[in-house]
């Protein structure tokens, strides 16, 4: 299993729409990077590996007009962030749209997985028993 996150910066208008098979270690490493993001915007959408390549071409796609361009640290996503003014168009696509194509696709806050501290495997591993 694999996530893409939409990551809501707390500072400036922008979002970053990325992959990770571990969501809240890539959070810390961008935390670092790029500032604080909200948790409360900011949410996952899990899926299988061969399917979130294909989920955040699809929503960096959808967003492309609004894409930032840094230019700065490419390593560190400065390629996938995009103006909040698309941000409601990507999230009500991936609340109405998304759960209706793919049967093993479940979208969750991020606050769950930041509250629990965990690696996605991990918080996958312990879910099913809490």
């Amino acid at each position: 299993m694999a996530a893409v996150y939409i990551l809501v910066q707390k500072k400036n208008p922008i979002y970053k729409i990325g992959k990770s098979e571990s969501p809240y270690k890539r959070f810390k490493q961008l935390s670092e990077v790029w500032g604080a993001f909200d948790i409360d915007k900011s949410f996952v959408i899990n899926c299988k590996s061969a399917e979130a390549s294909k989920l955040e071409k699809a929503l960096h796609f959808l967003a492309a007009d609004y894409k930032i361009h840094f230019g700065v640290n490419e390593r560190n996503g400065d390629t996938e962030f995009f103006n909040m003014k698309s941000y409601n168009m990507i999230k009500n696509f991936c609340e109405s749209t998304l759960q209706d194509f793919r049967k093993n696709v479940f979208i969750k806050p991020f606050r769950e997985i930041y509250e629990m501290g965990l690696s996605y495997d991990e918080y996958k591993r312990i879910k099913k028993y809490i």
